[in-house]
């Protein structure tokens, strides 16, 4: 069986409506799903949120099932950076994919470890260690993360038709949600 696991973007307000629009997804689509919170705003170090993330998947595997992470937004930094070689895919949602982005004052008083996240996406890219399959959605027009920062080097880019990034990443959680799981069991 497909798992996904569901890494945030900023907002940890919005947790509860992410966890909710995923239990619709073994219904809907067959696969399991859960969500990693990141704590963005709460927690300033980075390592906790890649250790979640890499418990999960280890969770995962040895519950003998096949691993995809989707990561929203900042969440996607996290989810190209973690240990994930056991992981059969990496998706991202409107994500911080490229390590040309720059995080402004603003984002980094709201989450701290983002910085720190994006430094080390430059690094997995200079070394060429990003996770091999890699597909970014994205949207048609993101005003918060750019085309060429939501896709991520050697990655496939698939564009959802929508505009803003709220939206489209709403639209990916819900309505458009079945796109994402075909690309996720898609060998």
């Amino acid at each position: 069986m497909t798992h996904i696991i569901y890494i945030p973007g900023l907002g940890d307000k919005y947790d509860n409506l992410r966890v909710r629009a995923l239990k619709w997804w073994p219904r809907l689509h067959g696969v399991s799903a859960e969500l990693v919170p990141m704590n963005w705003s709460s927690e300033i170090e980075l390592q906790p949120k890649i250790q979640r993330l890499e418990s999960a998947v280890r969770r995962a595997v040895v519950d003998g099932k096949q691993v995809v992470v989707i990561g929203e937004s900042a969440g996607a930094a996290i989810s190209l950076i973690s240990d994930v070689s056991e992981v059969k895919k990496v998706i991202t949602i409107c994500g911080v994919a490229n390590g040309a982005i720059n995080i402004g004052d603003s984002y980094n008083k709201r989450a701290a470890a983002l910085r720190p996240a994006v430094a080390e996406l430059r690094n997995r890219e200079k070394e060429d260690t990003l996770p091999k399959h890699i597909h970014c959605f994205r949207a048609a027009f993101d005003e918060v993360v750019y085309k060429k920062h939501s896709v991520a080097q050697g990655a496939t880019e698939h564009v959802l038709w929508s505009v803003g990034h709220m939206i489209t990443i709403f639209m990916a959680l819900t309505l458009l949600s079945s796109i994402l799981v075909i690309e996720a069991k898609d060998d």
